[in-house]
């Protein structure tokens, strides 16, 4: 995975909102019961999953997946590397594509910008969200990039618009890219035909050395109904070593509702694996 190339994953890895349709599989009744709860569906988890780095993190896990998901998706501009830093001053990366597979099309853009201090990268990403990968404000970084964009997602139960921030630095005595995401959904559709909130951060590293390219970390999604003063539901996710992820699912009073596991080697019906 070529420095060019590590920006690339993340835009595409964060940009998988909305889509995953028909996720639910294993599990049976149980976990839809446990959901339900919450006044979710199984199609809400599964879209919410993509959403919060699932099914992108595919994406992710292959250098020639960028490329071949479909022409096109995304396309990307690339500045210079005037200060040698072995990345490029700035990439600005555009998405207006269909992915048929996945219910999903993209219409938006992302900017990003190398920091001229690296320093900045501490600023915006949490100290204990760093130490959750093995990271400190006192490692060194060789660069670091910062990034913002705009995104009209469609997928199953309707469409809504992706506000994303990106933040990624290289700390090459740890062997490490780091990439942090906050994301912002003001309006997502759920299968019971209400729109809710739904806010996530994201870290996860990739070796700087490029001997693996699936992703080490972790994704946080709070779910808020419109107009309320607090989470109803939170979600998170870990990024397994064999390439499948662990989740759990809390309440408002951080009560464990369902727990499982997403396998993205399965179809789109048996990705969510209730436990």
């Amino acid at each position: 995975m070529s420095r060019l190339v590590l920006p690339l994953v993340f835009a595409s890895l964060i940009l998988g909102s909305c889509s995953g349709g028909g996720s639910g599989g294993g599990g049976g009744g149980g976990g839809a019961t446990a959901l339900g709860s919450l006044g979710l569906a199984t199609v809400d988890l599964g879209e919410s999953a993509t959403f919060t780095a699932v099914t992108s993190l595919r994406w992710a896990t292959d250098d020639t997946l960028i490329s071949t998901l479909t022409s096109g998706c995304p396309t990307a501009t690339a500045g210079p590397d005037d200060d040698s830093s072995g990345t490029a001053d700035w990439l600005h990366v555009d998405f207006d594509c269909t992915i048929t597979d996945e219910n999903l099309t993209l219409l938006g853009n992302i900017f990003l910008g190398e920091n001229h201090d690296p320093a900045f990268f501490f600023d915006h990403v949490p100290v204990d969200y760093l130490a959750d990968v093995g990271v400190s404000d006192q490692d060194t970084m060789s660069w670091a990039m910062s990034g913002q964009g705009l995104l009209e997602v469609t997928g199953v139960n309707g469409t809504c618009t992706l506000q994303v921030g990106v933040q990624i630095a290289e700390f090459p005595a740890l062997n490490k890219v780091v990439f942090f995401v906050t994301s912002t959904i003001g309006d997502f559709p759920v299968a019971s035909g209400i729109q809710i909130q739904v806010f996530s951060n994201a870290i996860f590293t990739l070796p700087a050395d490029d001997s693996s390219d699936i992703p080490s970390g972790y994704v946080d999604t709070y779910m808020w109904h419109i107009g309320g003063t607090s989470p109803f539901a939170t979600f998170e996710c870990q990024m397994l070593d064999d390439g499948t992820f662990h989740f759990e699912l809390f309440n408002a009073n951080d009560g464990l509702v369902a727990r499982g596991l997403i396998d993205l080697a399965q179809g789109d019906e048996d990705e969510i694996i209730f436990q």
